[in-house]
């Protein structure tokens, strides 16, 4: 985060790189002395933070690079050619054909207007968009061929070595987006922490992706992909929290309630951005998208199939993709699933997320300490419960903006 708001300040401030980098080594200096001289963490939090900003701003003062060699760019584009020949090979209708190769390898310039509109209206672009949801996928489909063998000891380190490598294989096959690095980034991490069971830390990692793609492309941070991407993560680690009694319920109870409480996870990070973005609020995807990304997962696994066995696995992929498409037009067709038109300013966008940030932290706070123990201590009840009466204020601004739209 600190290194993005260095990347933010250029836009306002724009320091000389010599001073940029002097201003960095002197912070450097200065935490390395705050360690030496066991001075409180604090000190040293502070010195961090301060010295992630300088060398973000500095590195927003040069040109982006590219992650991938240009050499295996070109090899790259080869491999995704022959993919798309061979899908092209399965005797797939044309909608059906180029929906495979835009889910599979990104490729959305050949998608026919009609089917670009059917998404558009339902709300279901980011299905269509290469995603974390298609390093999922793959990274379950490999974990399940390798199952067995990642109970053994010995090739576990080369088992996970050898499916990070195929995850990044496929990222650089499709062209290193944004949302598609973010994923492999924090799999990447999880799976070494899985083989060496020593556990990950879900923020750590986010923010390791975010560096990792900020470090070689600044201008990313402008990105609406890249913005969307870690805004749907985030709110997945705020408000996704699996409920005890589900795990009473049977399995597919379990998967779909799961199921819906992240997509609705996501929807909540990523809502206010996109409205901001877009100037519409689609009501069928936040209500029907856990529907879509069902569908479109086993889009995805009977592509993948379907690339390994050939033409036979075809009528099967042809029938899913019937089924989400006949969905998405009677959605289309019911006025009350409808798109709104929405807009909202910078500073609305902040004060909603704010709003949604204290309702975090006042439904923490009364999972830790229940607020009815706190009632009957009349002198300090309201200075305790100061986090409560703000977000009830923040979301009474926010409805007052709300139905100010409505």
């Amino acid at each position: 985060m600190c290194f993005g708001l260095g990347i933010l300040s250029t836009r306002h401030v724009v320091l000389s790189p010599l001073l940029s980098l002097s201003l960095l080594v002197a912070l450097m200096l200065g935490l390395w002395a705050s360690v030496q001289g066991r001075r409180s963490r604090a000190v040293a939090a502070v010195l961090s933070c301060l010295m992630f900003v300088m060398a973000g701003h500095l590195r927003a003062l040069f040109p982006d690079f590219s992650l991938v060699p240009d050499g295996l760019l070109r090899a790259s584009a080869g491999w995704s050619e022959a993919l798309g020949l061979r899908i092209h090979a399965l005797g797939l209708s044309a909608d059906d054909d180029t929906l495979v190769q835009a889910m599979l390898l990104g490729r959305r310039q050949d998608l026919s207007a009609g089917l670009r509109t059917l998404y558009n209206q339902v709300g279901a672009s980011h299905v269509l968009a290469l995603s974390g949801l298609h390093v999922g996928v793959l990274f379950l489909l490999l974990n399940a061929l390798l199952l067995r063998l990642l109970t053994w000891p010995g090739p576990r380190r080369w088992v996970g070595g050898a499916i990070v490598l195929l995850l990044w294989v496929y990222v650089v096959l499709t062209g290193c987006s944004p949302s598609l690095v973010r994923a492999a980034v924090m799999v990447s991490l999880m799976t070494a922490g899985l083989v060496r069971q020593s556990g990950f830390s879900s923020w750590h990692t986010l923010g390791v992706a975010a560096l990792a793609i900020l470090f070689f492309s600044p201008s990313a941070l402008w990105s609406v992909s890249f913005q969307l991407s870690f805004s749907a993560v985030a709110g997945i680690f705020l408000f996704y929290r699996v409920n005890g009694k589900w795990a009473e319920r049977s399995l597919p109870v379990r998967w779909f309630c799961n199921g819906v409480t992240l997509s609705l996870s996501a929807q909540l990070g990523c809502t206010p951005l996109a409205v901001y973005y877009f100037h519409t609020l689609s009501l069928s995807s936040i209500l029907l998208s856990p529907l879509y990304i069902l569908l479109a997962t086993c889009i995805l696994y009977l592509a993948l199939l379907a690339l390994l066995a050939g033409k036979m696995m075809a009528p099967l992929l042809s029938f899913f993709i019937g089924m989400q498409h006949g969905l998405m037009r009677w959605v289309a067709s019911v006025p009350l699933l409808a798109s709104v038109d929405l807009s909202l300013s910078a500073f609305q966008v902040v004060l909603v997320y704010l709003s949604a940030l204290f309702f975090v932290a006042v439904l923490r706070a009364e999972e830790r300490c229940p607020y009815g123990s706190l009632v009957q201590d009349r002198p300090y009840r309201f200075l305790r419960l100061w986090p409560l009466w703000l977000a009830v204020l923040l979301f009474a601004m926010f409805a007052v903006l709300l139905f100010r739209f409505f």
